[in-house]
């Protein structure tokens, strides 16, 4: 296959500072590179959309770059390392031991745990296929230990002594299923085997849940990753001579409860030989000590000290930068990328970057770029395997070859609307890796959307700066409070509490925020302390089927914060943008219908020029500026009082109502839903301190922007907001 796959260390800088890029070809010699301004998508040709003109930049980068092939090292393990790993055992006598609980028994070879020396040259290692577990090391051939009654998704004690002095061993296998109430024969088997003799003076690392190469000088590559939870895992050897079991102490012991559940390490409560955590295996999950009586690790951490490697886990690609670029400090704020071409083999790609203003240069307007959305949703393989696709969306998938990378490189890894192949919710994602679609090109969602807001911008008369979530999250309020009004993206899903403190505190000092978007500020989302550019989302068994089975863990890892939706924690979207999320449907989108509230003389600046009483009903989004996802007014859930609805969707295909997605939970209790509730409302409203927010309440209202080459109603009524907000009148509080 041919491919151009690349990705950026950051997705947001300022002028002067560096951006790194890290690029991997197959099958193509050499590409063109270019650094472009993008102030439009590529998403049509004719009146109805923006053309597409990416600005090329002047830079001093190589026009031309020799293709390479990088590998990435994929999928989770913990590792020890120390060089005294064993000064403290004697008689070259060890126990190791531990839980284990797999959840994807294969034909395949899963190393439960290796012990190797500096170059793992040499190593003995401890393995599970469908035959049952597998002793190996360098010197003897594989020794099998046949056994069919291991089972996916039980605990399992095992313990392997090593007697290296002697050459000889014996592993031990028993069920530990009592706290899980698993009825069964349980399993309780020994196994003997034989080896060279040895000296554990040779080896000094420790491996959990995969084979490691450490031969290689840039990265170590997992192998024969192990997919499910290991916990208490432990080192022991005898006090003295003796070889009597109950004389053995450890010299190692890994306590998944020791620390916060956001390290990526797990602690050695003996000697502080701490395991780290390679590729983000998941933490605080429920391990052996998990008796069904709580589901927070806060109440009881030894019932969360289990971690679960996943063979498809990936944070970094960690590949080598082919090129670095120091941003010229007269850069103007706004979205960017990296543009790499190959004409003769038809393949492109794009890395794109938010450039913000530099410090006491901001303008008074800031348009907020989703990156926590764009990270959940990153490399989305449901998008391309998922059998409801067609169904959902009333029509036929329609892909590129972008797309399919993710289904010719699996190493691309996965969203948070996938699963793992073990069956387990994907609760991390990650931007520190080629993201396909994170682009300018393809289909009319999330960025093509977002930048569909940007070619408005362009033609507002309002100058702007361009900000990202992550910056938000990280800076607060400090990030935002230069600006006179914030608009949102298309679809600003995902938000941490950070973010939502620091829009509150905005508009509640006389800032004023367009929600330009649907779906806004729905789910609890974690952003690392210490790891840029991933997020963690737990749906608490919220909505989709298949986050049923993340119940018993639904405490985010990165914050302490139990997950779902903000609703569900008391923060519903409706308190911050008047609207809130009830429901989704993909086929069409439609217009909408001025109402009573609309010829108020509060909002007579919103609709001046503007005599239509339907508005929108026309959009290069499936038809209409209301659908695609659409939120609505309910007082229940925390819209105010004094807020204005001023538009109504109406007329929505049932495949709305297929898509409730539990919409009873914001409609009005268990009753037959009735279609007039089944809407998108726009919706203006002051607040005490002078600010404003407006609200459209549907991803597909930029989808407008551009229609009749941008003559309509929609640009010519989100103007007329803007203009409003940028002036530094305050607004009247209703009494």
């Amino acid at each position: 296959m041919k491919s151009i796959l690349a990705y950026a260390d950051k997705q947001s800088l300022f002028p002067g500072q560096e951006i790194e890029f890290k690029v991997s070809t197959e099958n193509i010699e050499e590409y063109d590179l270019k650094i472009v301004r993008l102030k439009e998508p590529s998403v049509g040709v004719g009146d109805d959309f923006p053309d597409y003109e990416p600005i090329e930049m002047d830079s001093e980068l190589p026009k031309t770059m020799k293709g390479r092939k990088q590998d990435t090292p994929f999928g989770s393990y913990g590792i020890v390392e120390n060089k005294h790993l064993f000064k403290n055992a004697n008689n070259e006598n060890i126990i190791i031991n531990g839980y284990i609980y797999p959840t994807l028994i294969k034909d395949e070879i899963s190393t439960i745990f290796a012990i190797t020396n500096n170059d793992s040259s040499r190593h003995y290692k401890l393995s599970l296929n469908n035959d049952g577990f597998q002793i190996s090391s360098e010197d003897i051939e594989p020794i099998k230990l046949e056994n069919s009654i291991i089972k996916d998704n039980r605990w399992y004690f095992i313990e392997m002594h090593l007697d290296l002095q002697k050459g000889t061993g014996n592993l031990s296998v028993s069920g530990a299923n009592a706290t899980q109430r698993i009825k069964e024969i349980e399993l309780n088997n020994t196994y003997d085997f034989q080896f060279n003799k040895d000296s554990l003076s040779e080896y000094d690392t420790i491996v959990l849940a995969a084979s490691l190469d450490k031969s290689l000088p840039v990265n170590n590559f997992p192998e024969n990753c192990f997919n499910g939870k290991i916990d208490n895992f432990s080192v022991l050897t005898p006090k003295s001579n003796s070889n009597t079991r109950e004389d053995f102490e450890p010299i190692l012991k890994l306590d998944g409860a020791a620390n916060d559940m956001s390290k990526q390490e797990l602690v050695d409560a003996i000697n502080g030989s701490n395991a780290k955590l390679i590729n983000f295996p998941t933490r605080a999950v429920t391990g052996i000590n998990w008796d069904g009586k709580t589901t927070s690790f806060h109440v009881d951490p030894e019932a969360y000290s289990a971690v679960h490697f996943h063979e498809d886990d990936l944070y970094d690609s960690s590949w080598e930068t082919d090129f670095k670029f120091k941003v010229p400090k007269s850069w103007a704020s706004g979205v960017y990328a990296a543009y790499l071409r190959s004409d003769k083999d038809d393949r492109e790609y794009y890395v794109p970057f938010i450039l913000r203003a530099s410090k006491g240069n901001e303008k008074k307007c800031a348009f907020l770029v989703s990156t926590t959305t764009y990270a959940a949703y990153a490399n989305m393989n449901l998008r391309v395997h998922a059998q409801f696709n067609e169904l959902i969306h009333g029509r036929l998938t329609v892909t590129d070859y972008t797309d399919w990378y993710m289904v010719n490189y699996p190493e691309l890894g996965l969203s948070c609307y996938d699963i793992h192949r073990d069956g387990s919710v994907v609760y991390y994602s990650s931007m520190k890796r080629p993201v396909t679609n994170f682009r300018p090109t393809g289909r009319i969602y999330k960025m093509c959307m977002d930048l569909l807001i940007i070619a408005w911008l362009e033609r507002s008369g309002i100058e702007y700066d361009v900000i990202a979530d992550e910056d938000l999250h990280r800076e607060g309020y400090e990030s935002i409070k230069d600006y006179t009004t914030v608009i949102t993206s298309s679809h600003p899903e995902y938000y941490s509490a950070n973010m939502l403190d620091s829009l509150d505190e905005l508009v509640n000092n006389s800032g004023r925020l367009m929600y330009l978007g649907g779906n806004g500020f729905f789910w609890v989302t974690g952003y690392h302390d210490e790891y840029p550019g991933i997020v963690e989302v737990r749906r608490n068994g919220k909505f989709f089927a298949w986050s049923s089975y993340d119940c018993d863990d639904p405490f985010l890892s990165f914050t302490g914060e139990q997950g779902g939706t903000w609703g569900s924690a008391g923060r519903h979207p409706e308190k911050l943008a008047g609207v809130g999320f009830v429901l989704q449907g993909f086929d069409t989108c439609e217009g909408y219908r001025r109402s009573k509230d609309s010829y108020d003389d509060r909002v007579k600046f919103i609709f001046d020029g503007i005599d239509d009483e339907v508005i929108g009903d026309f959009g290069i989004l499936q038809g209409g500026a209301a659908g695609y996802e659409m939120d609505n007014y309910n007082v229940r859930n925390g819209s105010p009082q004094h807020g204005l609805v001023l538009a109504s969707s109406e007329n929505h295909s049932n495949l709305y109502e297929m898509l409730e997605v539990k919409v009873e939970s914001y409609l009005d209790f268990h009753t037959q839903i009735d279609k007039a509730r089944i809407r998108a409302d726009i919706v203006f409203f002051e607040t005490p301190s002078g600010g404003a927010v407006f609200s459209v309440g549907s991803i597909a209202w930029c989808g407008s922007f551009s229609v009749n080459n941008y003559d309509n109603n929609i640009k010519k009524l989100s103007d007329n907001v803007l203009h409003r907000f940028m002036d530094p009148t305050l607004f009247q509080y209703p009494e």
